[in-house]
């Protein structure tokens, strides 16, 4: 059996002769709520993107969700610099002495009072604003003088515009972002540098109310989680603390000499949904349970608990002989 020990996100179950389920009761659990079979399975058929996965984050909770609209936008600030460029395709309007179309107005500074002033337009609150909003403003000011008009506006330059960077990096502070679009991993890099591995770094930006965290490796491998980052935006890099399974049963004492199956040792977890575990698939949702089975009495599985990641939640459970 397991002895109980007071580890922080890990909870482990003791087993014995006269407590616990039994092994035909595992492979016969369902969900309460649905009746739904939990699947049960092997150790060894473990893929090894879930038996080296530092911590699981549950979707909606990652960093792709700030490449959707709503939580994602720039905004024209107090001393952006922006180029202005009109259209008229109407014949009686603002460019009907002329040959061109298209009247490139030039690059522009948001004053102090978040103030524009644009030929052709005059004064335009700027400051706060989206490109996509000053584009209608301007078009709007620009109606009366112009049949057809349009307006195009692009963010050159946003010197007084930066993001926050804390925790497990070489350089933590302020890191000021250019009128490009800026991407996590290229504001890491300017801040030095996480000082841990990719593999056990984790990264969380925070923006307004909303907050999403990744793993440094996927962050450099998936553009999804390597989203652009905005001004005002914080970014916290924090080494993950992690456990493996063979440390986890060390630190719970191993099984007990009498009573224990080390054939049967059982880690109950709820595994991120959609995740492929040899023929299973699990259900669609957040999460969903899943009960794997380790044969600590076979050698081959010693080299996979030494990279299995303990996730905070599971539960370790020892069937008795």
């Amino acid at each position: 059996m397991l002895r109980l020990v007071p580890i922080v996100f890990i909870a482990f179950l003791s087993a014995c002769s006269s407590s616990g389920p039994s092994v035909r009761s595992i492979f016969d659990a369902t969900l309460p709520s649905t009746g739904q079979k939990i699947p049960v399975v092997d150790f060894k058929n473990v893929p090894p993107e879930i038996t080296k996965a530092v911590a699981y984050t549950p979707a909606g909770n990652d960093l792709s969700r700030f490449a959707s609209a709503g939580v994602i936008g720039e905004r024209v600030r107090t001393g952006d610099v922006i180029e202005v460029t009109i259209y008229d395709s109407g014949e009686e309007g603002l460019f009907s002495s002329t040959d061109s179309k298209v009247l490139q107005l030039g690059n522009f500074t948001v004053d102090q009072t978040g103030f524009i002033n644009l030929p052709f337009v005059g004064k335009i609150e700027a400051n706060g604003v989206s490109p996509d909003a000053l584009q209608g403003r301007i078009v709007e000011a620009l109606r009366g003088s112009a049949v057809n008009p349009q307006a195009v506006v692009r963010l050159v330059e946003s010197p007084n515009s930066s993001v926050m960077v804390s925790g497990n990096v070489n350089s933590a502070g302020r890191v000021p972002l250019t009128g490009k679009q800026t991407r996590l991993i290229d504001i890491i890099a300017q801040a030095g540098g996480a000082v841990s591995t990719p593999g056990s770094t984790k990264v969380t930006l925070v923006r307004g109310s909303h907050r999403g965290s990744a793993q440094l490796d996927r962050i450099q491998s998936d553009n999804s989680q390597n989203v652009h980052v905005l001004p005002g935006d914080q970014i916290i890099v924090e080494e993950a603390h992690t456990m493996t399974l063979s440390e986890a049963v060390g630190k719970a004492g191993g099984l007990a000499s009498t009573g224990a199956d080390p054939k049967n040792v059982y880690l109950f977890r709820n595994q991120p949904a959609g995740t492929p575990v040899g023929d299973i698939v699990l259900q669609p949702g957040q999460e969903s349970p899943i009960i794997y089975r380790i044969d600590m009495s076979n050698p081959g599985n010693i080299p996979y608990m030494q990279q299995f990641i303990m996730q905070n939640g599971d539960v370790l459970y020892a069937a008795a002989k």
